[in-house]
């Protein structure tokens, strides 16, 4: 599964790595288990005009 994500200027990007950590222990209850994760930019250029 690839997920596109977009991040608030305003403190977004460390929110959602706040968020990975805690989805990461509740799914690790069930099995569960967050294999690649990856903060990049495909297009620099393009999230900057934005």
């Amino acid at each position: 599964m690839l997920n596109y994500l977009r991040f608030l200027k305003d403190g977004g990007r460390e929110r959602y790595a706040d968020y990975l950590t805690v989805a990461g222990l509740i799914g690790a209850r069930v099995g569960a288990e967050i294999v690649y994760t990856e903060f990049r930019s495909l297009c620099a250029d393009c999230l900057a005009s934005s």
